[in-house]
């Protein structure tokens, strides 16, 4: 069986860092409110759950690292298709350029 992956997000050293800084303030471990969060979003009660106000911080953080995780899965995706559409556009510039060589060896 093939594995699939749903979703995923990436953050950097010093954003995690924060986040585990403020999880221990809070005396709990940072992987334990993620999957708290998460379960919690999967459930669909993200919003809905009682967040105490020590922990709204890091619910906010998580949100935070999610959106822009998000945002610069999008922005790949789109340089991505730019890309490509520029390699399509120079094929198709070359493919014309063929096709009139062709046009001038078979009339001559």
């Amino acid at each position: 069986m093939r594995d699939i992956q749903l979703a995923t997000f990436e953050i950097n050293f010093e954003t995690w860092q924060e986040f585990k800084d403020k999880a221990s303030q809070n005396h709990r471990s940072a992987s334990s409110v993620l999957r708290e969060f998460v379960d919690a979003y999967l459930q669909g009660d993200s919003h809905s759950r009682s967040v105490s106000d020590s922990d709204e911080d890091l619910v906010n953080l998580i949100q935070g690292m999610i959106r822009e995780s998000c945002s610069d899965r999008i922005d790949a995706i789109e340089n991505r298709v730019d890309a490509n559409e520029k390699v399509l556009g120079q094929l198709g510039d070359k493919f014309v350029k063929i096709l009139n060589v062709l046009k001038i060896t078979r009339g001559a």
